[in-house]
């Protein structure tokens, strides 16, 4: 396996108060801690790069290992999660940080574009070497078969001769995030077929009530995606958040987000 890839890790952070809490019922600040040995035991970044949206309280990164390495910038404002009907701009605060993370990848002329969620915990010697080993294609996301998305986001993997394709394609889709979902929106800047589309077949105006139409259109529009999306799959899992499978811990690789208690504890021990 070649491990000479060149790539940065990114990520987001929002935190709202001290005692914040995740899935898990761990502190957001004290989860990070363990975020930060996943990252340092299996991965090797040549940068750190987490974008903050204007988070009242800031992760504390005492890992030597990502202290090294880290690139930390915040946004003037928090402009909400995708799922908010009134998010602030085109992009909430997720697609804000992927973005401006691929800008920097770019910029720093990596090989690789790395995304690993703050909730998102990896498991594996060269978990991210090992999974470049399996691309035949540019870009690499999670299976969402049974999801109802196109693709996972919580740990994914861009090659750089996408970069800037991906970055203009996102932007170019010019419909809020609550409209057309980043899954969505991701699915289709990887696919020329599904970028000559109208961007408003994609768009559903009310998810939580989508009319009638809406209902025939997410279907047709679902399956064209799941046609001509042009990604692979990870060689492993759980990166799903709803209906995901229990973690198989006794797994060469996985990552996953989401936990509960009981796995916290689990991975713990494989630590």
């Amino acid at each position: 396996m070649d491990k000479n890839y060149r790539y940065i890790i990114s990520t987001g952070w929002w935190c709202g108060s001290e005692d914040e809490t995740n899935s898990a019922g761990i502190k957001k600040t004290e989860f990070v801690e363990l975020w930060s040995k996943s990252i340092e035991k299996f991965t090797k970044p040549e940068k750190i790069f987490v974008v903050d949206s204007n988070s009242p309280v800031k992760p504390n990164y005492e890992n030597e290992f990502i202290t090294s390495r880290l690139e930390f910038v915040s946004l003037l404002e928090n402009t909400g999660h995708s799922a908010n009907p009134n998010h602030l701009g085109l992009y909430c605060g997720w697609t804000r940080a992927v973005l401006m993370g691929i800008e920097y990848a770019l910029m720093c002329d990596v090989d690789y574009y790395v995304y690993v969620e703050q909730d998102c915990l990896l498991f594996g010697e060269n978990i991210i070497e090992y999974a470049i080993s399996k691309m035949t294609k540019p870009y690499m996301f999670g299976d969402a078969k049974g999801l109802g998305h196109p693709l996972q986001q919580s740990f994914f993997i861009i090659h750089k001769s996408k970069f800037e394709e991906f970055i203009h394609n996102y932007k170019s889709i010019n419909f809020k995030d609550n409209h057309i979902s980043p899954e969505r929106k991701f699915c289709i800047a990887t696919s020329k077929f599904l970028m000559i589309m109208p961007k408003w077949c994609y768009a559903v105006f009310n998810p939580k009530k989508p009319t009638l139409t809406e209902k025939i259109k997410i279907r047709i529009y679902s399956r064209l995606m799941a046609i001509f999306g042009h990604f692979d799959v990870l060689p492993f899992g759980y990166g799903g958040y709803k209906k995901r499978k229990r973690v198989s811990f006794e797994d060469k690789y996985f990552y996953f987000q989401h936990a509960d208690k009981d796995e916290i504890s689990q991975y713990r021990k494989k630590l």
